[in-house]
């Protein structure tokens, strides 16, 4: 399921959504083909670029980040616009994307600026919440960007998610608050599956029903895509200890 695709708006996201787990109209192959095809083409993107920098802020400002400590996961990675901005202020970031052609743009960004693997890189995978999977690792903090509007269902992913955090780790999600679904047209709704944005009744009810506590959502930023007024919310749950 992992769904990301974008509306153009999205693409706009530096990313794209992914992976859910496997069922459906499958939001999951179209986002999968749709993100391999656009690739590299995603950092050119200077709505990407913006909308990847604004999240990343409204990220830092919600959640502190540990420079030498924080080990942190970028769900729905795409090409590794977030955790480009993140990589300073962490000990490692794991970028995870449903799309190979992403996850391989990601990685070249990270030999291309030198920045050591260890320190970030990315994987192509359909997250179930399994053991073994990522090789066991847990994580302080997941954040997920512009993502969670393609993913068929936003409770099966929290749930895994969660899953990979460690107790007392955070959930960040930075996505589009409700809207006016007539603004995406019949391709775009192919792509995303809640074309209206998420409410924070949404949001609360898949945070607390994946386990996690301390729920705050709040305005993240606003913006425009094609001179339509969007605004982000941003989100954390945080695990149990």
């Amino acid at each position: 399921m992992a769904h990301h695709q974008h509306h153009e708006h999205h693409a706009a996201h530096g990313h794209h959504g992914h992976g859910e787990l496997k069922a459906g109209h499958n939001f999951a192959q179209a986002n999968r083909e749709y993100f391999d095809n656009l690739g590299e083409k995603f950092d050119q993107i200077p709505e990407a670029i913006s909308l990847a920098q604004k999240s990343t802020s409204a990220m830092m400002d919600t959640y502190t980040f540990k420079e030498g400590e924080t080990v942190a996961m970028d769900f729905a990675c795409g090409t590794g616009l977030i955790s480009k901005h993140l990589v300073p202020h962490v000990k490692t970031i794991v970028g995870v994307d449903i799309s190979q052609g992403m996850v391989d743009q990601y990685n070249l960004r990270v030999q291309r600026e030198s920045i050591p693997a260890e320190k970030m890189r990315a994987v192509r995978a359909e997250l179930e919440g399994k053991a073994g999977e990522l090789d066991d690792m847990k994580f302080d903090v997941i954040v997920c960007s512009a993502a969670y509007h393609h993913f068929e269902s936003i409770a099966r992913v929290t749930q895994t998610l969660a899953f990979f955090l460690k107790p007392g780790g955070s959930l960040l999600v930075v996505d589009l608050e409700e809207m006016d679904p007539s603004m995406f047209n019949d391709e775009q709704r192919q792509l995303v599956a809640h074309a209206h944005g998420l409410s924070e009744a949404e949001i609360r009810k898949t945070f607390e029903g994946a386990g996690l506590e301390s729920v705050t959502y709040g305005r993240a930023f606003t913006n425009s895509w094609k001179d339509v007024p969007l605004n982000a919310f941003i989100a954390q749950g945080i695990k149990p200890l």
